[in-house]
């Protein structure tokens, strides 16, 4: 599923910083080499061209105790030549291990680093599907409630993830779990909105249907949770027999699919408890208003309806 993503990233083109770092290891392990191979040539050959130019003054005696103290006086050439070779090639060799094991750990950190990468992809690819997957099942659970609750209220999964989970991304993933750290929707938000109290009024026969939903969908919208406003339009007159009872209907209706919409955000907490319990409130009150504004048209229809009369 990754490798496309990642095909772009070349770990070998990575191993070494740039090209002039390579070749300066490569330089110096070339040293280093020569060095190490000349510390044993140079000595020997500068040993023997002086064994050849002093042979006739060089004693050997091995009973004479000055042969033995003045082996350093008079091999100082050979061995101050051999001392040099040393010192330059642990300085050169040293020099070039620690230019290679920066190369290397620079290598190791590259790849930790991609490997922490695709992790972190993997981890927030797999939530965001495990996410869709939780509320998927929430939309077929309410809507179980309601036949018509899934053609009405639909959800955004993207935009829902991103509202619920701000801080995960590709690059990090903080919350693991299925609902939101922070609500979007809070009472202090629903109280600094005054066409949200216009709920209060929804049931009654003089509240806007189409604008109120409006509103409403309009407030929930950036939760991804979407309520299909459109579904009050061209009822907000009343009809020729005075009340009318499909108004009622799409209000009863729709507060139906409110309250499960309210649910579902409830469920992953999009919406903090005081705010839920205002909708529920307020949902609860414009539905007795429905119930008693279908008691009081039911009245009036059956009063000014003339009684028959009958003969004997």
């Amino acid at each position: 599923m990754f490798s496309k993503w990642f095909q772009s990233t070349n770990i070998k083109g990575a191993e070494i910083q740039s090209y002039d770092d390579r070749m300066l290891i490569v330089r110096l392990g070339r040293i280093f080499h020569w060095l190490l191979v000349s510390t044993l040539v140079v000595p020997l050959l500068t040993l023997v061209i002086q064994c050849i130019f002093t042979w006739d003054q060089l004693h050997y005696d091995p009973t004479k105790l000055e042969n033995w103290t003045g082996v350093h006086e008079t091999f100082s050439l050979p061995i101050g030549v051999f001392t040099l070779f040393i010192a330059l090639t642990s300085l050169v060799g040293l020099y070039w291990r620690g230019l290679k094991m920066q190369a290397q750990l620079e290598v190791s950190h590259k790849q930790y680093n991609l490997a922490q990468k695709k992790e972190t992809l993997a981890f927030y690819i797999g939530h965001k599907n495990l996410f869709g997957d939780h509320v998927d099942h929430l939309l077929m659970q309410y809507a179980s409630y309601s036949k018509e609750f899934a053609a009405k209220v639909t959800i955004n999964q993207g935009k829902m993830y991103e509202r619920t989970f701000p801080n995960n991304s590709h690059e990090k993933v903080e919350n693991f779990s299925m609902s939101a750290s922070a609500p979007v929707l809070n009472h202090s938000r629903v109280q600094s909105d005054i066409k949200i109290s216009q709920l209060n009024d929804f049931g009654k026969a003089t509240s806007h249907f189409g604008e109120i939903m409006v509103v409403i969908s309009t407030f929930i919208s950036p939760t991804g949770l979407i309520v299909n406003s459109e579904l009050g339009q061209g009822f907000d007159k009343e009809g020729e027999d005075g009340k009318n009872t499909v108004i009622l209907a799409r209000k009863k209706a729709f507060l139906k699919e409110l309250t499960l919409a309210m649910s579902i955000l409830r469920e992953v907490n999009l919406i903090d408890e005081k705010a839920y319990q205002f909708f529920t409130d307020s949902i609860q009150n414009a539905h007795q208003d429905c119930l008693v504004q279908e008691a009081s048209d039911a009245k009036s229809k059956i009063e000014s309806t003339p009684h028959g009369t009958c003969s004997v």
